[in-house]
């Protein structure tokens, strides 16, 4: 009996933005992609979508994480069972709300059956605040 052959996934996509959702007619839309922002203090929370593509055969798991600058993950999902074939890819939208406990280089990261596929970077800063505009009188 010949040893059967593991068909492969790979991310194509990974994105970081405001906003992403596939519309009624099956159209993904993805909305003020990003890879840096500013906060005025620390600890912050902030919402953002990632946007996972993926193309291949098969059925795989698929998590992301986010880690620091020394590699200490911030966040995890769960692993996520896809379907991908030969003449559709798969598209993962995640909702999350991440806390970053300083400003510093992080690093949104997806696996494909357990194994580092794609990853981005993101910046969060220490921004100013908006300057005060004189009132008139």
């Amino acid at each position: 009996m010949s040893q059967q052959t593991k068909m492969e996934a790979h991310v194509t996509a990974l994105l970081v933005a405001q906003d992403a959702f596939k519309d009624d007619r099956k159209r993904s839309h993805i909305h003020g992609i990003f890879d840096s922002l500013g906060a005025l203090a620390f600890p912050v929370t902030i919402p953002f979508v990632i946007y996972c593509r993926l193309v291949g055969q098969g059925t795989h798991t698929v998590f992301v994480r986010i880690i620091d600058s020394l590699e200490e993950v911030l966040i995890k999902t769960d692993a996520l069972p896809v379907e991908v074939t030969s003449s559709k890819g798969h598209e993962i939208f995640l909702q999350l709300a991440v806390q970053f406990k300083a400003q510093g280089l992080y690093k949104v990261q997806a696996f494909v059956d357990g194994i580092p596929q794609l990853g981005v970077p993101l910046y969060v800063r220490h921004a100013l605040p908006p300057p005060v505009s004189q009132g008139q009188t």
